[in-house]
């Protein structure tokens, strides 16, 4: 009887240890990161460059008012990352931060809007926008864009 005991026993460890394992796979998959883009500011006064999510490199493109020279009020600003047919969109209310040694850091919280079918699981995610610009160079940028979870405490971002 003990050794049927023992042997329930590790099987029901192994079954919630398996479990644990998928179940953290699973919620690993939904965090959205797209670390150090490397974007120049275009001709049409967005920001657009290279930028990896999910280990698949697509163009992160940024829209919308990105003034570096003044300290004025935040902006909205709109994201949005492709690579072929994925796509991830979204919005972003962004500042710039004059910091020291000629760094100015975009700041902004925001929120996926669109997804493509294959990027499904980051609908809805609220995101981090952040990057620094240096003074000396006001057309580069890198940018990082990543979910976090939102606290009942804090405001809810409305772009």
């Amino acid at each position: 009887m003990l050794r049927c005991t023992s042997r329930s026993i590790v099987v029901l460890v192994v079954l919630a240890a398996v479990s644990v394992l998928t179940t953290g796979v699973a919620l690993a998959k939904s965090k959205f990161f797209i670390q150090g883009a490397e974007l120049t500011k275009q001709a049409d006064g967005s920001w657009a460059g290279p930028g990896t999510l999910d280990g698949v490199r697509g163009k992160l493109t940024i829209t919308g008012t990105i003034d570096l020279v003044s300290n004025e009020e935040p902006h909205t600003i709109h994201f949005r990352w492709k690579a072929g047919k994925r796509v991830v969109a979204g919005c972003s209310v962004n500042e710039i931060l004059q910091r020291p040694h000629g760094v100015m850091l975009w700041e902004g919280d925001g929120r996926i809007t669109t997804t493509s079918r294959m990027e499904r699981k980051y609908q809805g995610l609220h995101v981090h926008l952040t990057g620094p610009t240096k003074s000396d160079d006001l057309t580069h940028a890198k940018i990082s864009v990543s979910s976090y979870t939102r606290s009942s405490s804090s405001p809810a971002v409305n772009c």
